[in-house]
């Protein structure tokens, strides 16, 4: 915004006096949202002398060479001009004391101009005039993403995955697309494995368009991780401007590192009669599934996924050592881990 001003300047030579005098004329800067409403003003103050002519606005536009006349306001009624054709049916004119504004109730793309204020005056028999400039910025509202595709197939530990988002986005660089990983109430911003790699302006619109890459080298910390592309602008945030992916599910092999065997109850040695539950456990996806060996006996006993198995009234010669083995398979492959843990029996009897 720049406003017009000048000094009232007083000379005297010997019997000679020369006054100049200047009004002042104040267009500030406006931002708007499209489709709503902007109000355009421009004031302007007189020196002692002065006598207003009119007030005349005139608009730039990014694809106009120059200033065009668009609104004067004079004596009478203000009017439109034919230029500003694409302006009369959704705006008003209100002559105030000392200004004359533009009242725009709908605001479209080709408002985002330069609007420059010319007030003419009279001042000691001469007409003169002051102008303003004010800038129009129009911000179209950020959208929630309309889609969000990831790759498909079956996800291994270590495969690189990439997901698109698009979205409107409002005026970059104040709208963005962030990426998140949402694990139960947890977010992580993971935007900075991300990419634009699609941008345009959209139609009929002040506003951008973003396509948005997210390329993630999963592990098996991923699965069960929802992917969250959310529409972010510093002005017009909506919270729920944002899209998920379903539950991320990556397949990792069962491994000795993530198996453990247990006894329950835990004690060094169990009484002949009591019961003993032997207890396997990992993480892998696919489930695995469980076999227990008495290796004293040779005796092999399938637990299918649960990996719990419970030696009922046990016996001495149900002692020895007990060995899990977890199995899983995924893309044609087969992984197997083993563990081992010893049961030890005693004959429980009363020293007299």
């Amino acid at each position: 915004m720049s406003a017009g001003k000048c000094c009232r300047v007083t000379s005297i030579f010997v019997l000679i006096v020369l006054t100049v005098d200047c009004a002042t004329v104040y267009a500030p800067n406006k931002s708007g949202i499209l489709n709503e409403g902007l109000m355009l003003t421009c004031s302007y103050t007189l020196e002692i002398g002065e006598t207003f002519d009119s007030l005349t606005w005139a608009r730039k536009r990014n694809s106009d060479e120059y200033f065009i006349d668009i609104v004067k306001f004079g004596s009478g009624e203000p009017i439109y001009y034919t230029s500003s054709f694409d302006l009369r049916n959704r705006s008003t004119l209100s002559k105030v004391t000392n200004g004359g504004n533009i009242n725009i109730t709908m605001l479209i793309c080709v408002d985002e101009a330069q609007f420059r204020c010319t007030v003419e005056y009279t001042t000691g028999g001469t007409l003169r005039n002051q102008q303003s400039t004010m800038v129009v910025t129009i911000h179209g509202r950020p959208e929630k993403p309309d889609y969000l595709i990831k790759s498909p197939g079956e996800y291994a530990e270590y495969d690189i995955l990439t997901f698109d988002c698009r979205s409107v986005v409002g005026k970059a660089p104040l709208g963005i697309i962030k990426w998140e990983g949402i694990r139960g109430s947890v977010a992580q911003d993971i935007s900075g494995d991300s990419e634009v790699v699609n941008e345009r302006v959209t139609p009929g619109s002040c506003t951008r368009t973003f396509i948005s890459r997210l390329t993630r080298n999963v592990t098996r910390n991923d699965n069960g991780l929802v992917i969250r592309c959310r529409t972010t602008h510093t002005i017009y945030q909506d919270p729920e401007d944002y899209l998920d992916s379903p539950r991320l599910v990556v397949n990792f092999p069962v491994d000795a590192a993530s198996l453990s065997v247990s006894q329950e109850p835990d004690l060094p040695v169990h009484d002949v009669g009591n019961r003993v539950r032997l207890v396997c456990r990992t993480t892998s996806v696919p489930a695995s599934t469980y076999i227990w060996r008495h290796l004293k006996s040779n005796k092999t006993y399938k637990q299918g996924i649960d990996g719990v198995m419970d030696l009922v009234n046990v016996q001495e010669d149900q002692d020895g050592t007990y060995e899990c083995e977890a199995t899983n398979s995924y893309l044609n492959l087969t992984f197997t881990a083993k563990k081992t843990t010893t049961v030890n029996i005693r004959e429980y009897s009363l020293i007299s």
